[in-house]
C-alpha cells in the first residue's frame, strides 16, 4: 500500500517540513546540494468536455545556468534564470504538480517553488481556469476585476457539499492533465523520477490535492505518493 505524507504547516516552516519528500533508494531522507533555478511557461493546449482551451503553467527546475534578478508581477521578485536548459546530470528529480487557491495564479507560492527547486525538485503550478481569477501567470493582476463576484462565487464554494463536488472536478482534471504532459513533455519528462511524484495546494488548491489523492472516489492518481497541504 503506497504511503502518503501530510503536511499541514505555514511560511518557511513548510520548507524545513520537505527535507522528509528528499527520497532515497532505501527509504531514508537524503541531502540535496543547492542548485541555480530555472523557470519557463509553459502554454498546454487543454480540451475539457467541449471547450478547447490554453492551460498556462509556471515550471521550476534546477539548472547550471546564472539566475538573475526576475519580477513575476507587481512586487513579487524572483531569482531565477529565464528558459535555461535544465540541469541533467544533477536528475532525476522528485516532481510537485502545485494548485493555488480560488481566483489565484500559479505564482501564488514562489517561496516556496523557488527553494524547492533551489534543492533539486522540478515543480509545476497552473494557472486553474476558475470562473474569476484576479492574478494570471502571463499577464499579472486583471484590470477591473469582479471583485463582487469573485466573493459570492468563493462564498457558493465555501457552502457547498459532497453533492456539488462535481462543479469543481475541472481543477482536478487540470491538475491530472498538467501531471501527464510534465511526465511526457521535453524536457522535463526523462528528468522526472517516477517514484517521488507529489502534488500540494493552498486553501481550494488543498482541495484539488487531496482529490487527486484519492479522497474523491474514482479520481485517485498512483503515481502520486505524497501531498503538500497549507
Amino acid at each position: 500500500m503506497r504511503q502518503i505524507i501530510l503536511v499541514f504547516s505555514f511560511g518557511l516552516a513548510v520548507l524545513i517540513s520537505l527535507n522528509c519528500f528528499a527520497w532515497s533508494e532505501n527509504g531514508e531522507t537524503r541531502q540535496n546540494h543547492g542548485f541555480n533555478v530555472g523557470y519557463r511557461i509553459l502554454d498546454l493546449q487543454y480540451r475539457y468536455g467541449k471547450n478547447e482551451q490554453w492551460l498556462t503553467v509556471a515550471v521550476w527546475y534546477p539548472t547550471r545556468a546564472t539566475p538573475q534578478r526576475y519580477n513575476y508581477g507587481g512586487p513579487t521578485y524572483g531569482s531565477v534564470a529565464l528558459e535555461a536548459a535544465p540541469h541533467l546530470e544533477g536528475g532525476p528529480y522528485p516532481l510537485l504538480v502545485f494548485s493555488h487557491g480560488y481566483g489565484g495564479t500559479g505564482l501564488a507560492a514562489v517561496f516556496l517553488t523557488e527553494r524547492l527547486a533551489a534543492r533539486g525538485w522540478i515543480v509545476a503550478a497552473p494557472d486553474h481556469l476558475d470562473r474569476y481569477a484576479a492574478v494570471r501567470i502571463r499577464t499579472g493582476q486583471k484590470d477591473n476585476f469582479d471583485r463582487r463576484g469573485f466573493w459570492r462565487h468563493a462564498q457558493q464554494i465555501s457552502n457547498s457539499g459532497p453533492d456539488d463536488r462535481h462543479a469543481y472536478l475541472y481543477r482536478v482534471e487540470e491538475m491530472q492533465f498538467v501531471l501527464e504532459r510534465m511526465l511526457a513533455s521535453e524536457p522535463f519528462g526523462k528528468l522526472i523520477d517516477r517514484e517521488r511524484i507529489a502534488v500540494g495546494g493552498h486553501s481550494f488548491g488543498g482541495f484539488t490535492a487531496l482529490g487527486l489523492c484519492g479522497a474523491i472516489p474514482g479520481r485517485g492518481e498512483e503515481r502520486v505518493k505524497a501531498v503538500l497541504l497549507f
